[in-house]
């Protein structure tokens, strides 16, 4: 679960006790149930915002250290789902969130939250990409939208 915020995405995957959830937030931010406290398979992090050189420039990682951190890094990596819902919407994050995905040969499906507005242009760029697929759930989510893309030769049934 990429965007903690108040906890209820990772309260919902970790329903199954079956499920290890993973969730990271890039700031600190209060959880609005003690669900966290009841399940034991939720892990929650934090992970501020870090500046780094890239090919001499400074650049913000608006993940936080998460993608560049071993233990963090392998635990997104090895996720057959991946959801994220982070803050603000501007593309930046998901952009970088998918770009390591591909990046790093990820095998698995990624569930994106408000791809109709804002993320309505990086939602496009997503579709005409032949690497992966991408499905609209719209028709079965709130206004804003939502958004499945799965890498590697994973697909999505829906009935």
């Amino acid at each position: 679960d990429i965007g903690t915020r108040r906890g209820h995405s990772a309260a919902s995957l970790a329903f199954n006790e079956n499920n290890m959830v993973y969730t990271y937030n890039n700031v600190q931010e209060p959880i609005e149930n003690d669900v966290f406290n009841k399940l034991d398979n939720i892990k929650a992090f934090v992970e501020t915002e870090q500046d780094r050189t890239q090919d001499g420039k400074s650049s913000s990682t608006p993940l936080g250290n998460i993608l560049d951190s071993g233990e963090h890094r392998e635990n997104i990596l090895k996720s057959d789902l991946i959801f994220c819902d982070v803050d603000p919407h501007s593309g930046e994050h998901e952009t970088q969130l998918f770009n390591f995905l591909s990046d790093n040969d990820y095998k698995g499906i990624t569930i994106w939250d408000d791809i109709e507005d804002p993320l309505r242009e990086w939602w496009a760029d997503k579709e005409g990409n032949t690497d992966v697929t991408c499905y609209n759930l719209g028709k079965y989510s709130w206004g804003a939208g939502t958004g499945v893309i799965c890498f590697g030769e994973k697909e999505l049934i829906l009935k």
